[in-house]
């Protein structure tokens, strides 16, 4: 397969991807869920949601959903 179509292919699937992800995200808008703080203003729910968090690195954080940006939910 040539090259060229390979990353077209790439290019496709990742924004499948991410806009299946932003799609899922707005899902949880207004939820609540347990977040661990992996490293400083960011953690992951227990699915694997990407979530930007004001909490202690290595914490679990109690947040609500109140926006989805391009990086992940944003807690509250």
């Amino acid at each position: 397969m040539p090259a060229a179509v390979k990353r077209e292919r790439g290019a496709r699937l990742r924004t499948l991807s991410h806009e299946l992800s932003e799609r899922r995200w707005q899902g949880k808008l207004g939820s609540a869920d347990r977040v661990l703080v992996d490293r400083p203003g960011r953690g992951y729910g227990d699915d694997y949601s990407p979530w930007l968090v004001d909490a202690p690195v290595g914490s679990f954080a109690d947040v609500r959903a109140v926006a989805v940006t391009g990086e992940g939910i944003r807690a509250a």
